[in-house]
């Protein structure tokens, strides 16, 4: 479970570096904007992976000795 738990985080915590500059606009000098549709389908889409991710919990059978 800790390895699940682990992999999610680290995974949310790359995402969020990624995406959290680029929605708020600070590439735009760059020409690395996203217009709000597509801010709207990438927030939809990470919803989406989060709930799997908490699906995934559910197939994860926790003995004593893996706490």
């Amino acid at each position: 479970m800790l390895k699940t738990r682990g992999g999610g985080r680290s995974r949310a915590a790359g995402y969020n570096v990624v995406a959290i500059p680029v929605a708020a606009g600070v590439f735009a000098w760059a020409g690395v904007a996203l217009s709000p549709a597509a801010a709207a389908v990438l927030m939809s889409a990470s919803t989406i992976v989060v709930a799997l991710n908490a699906q995934t919990l559910r197939w994860v059978h926790l003995t004593p000795d893996d706490q």
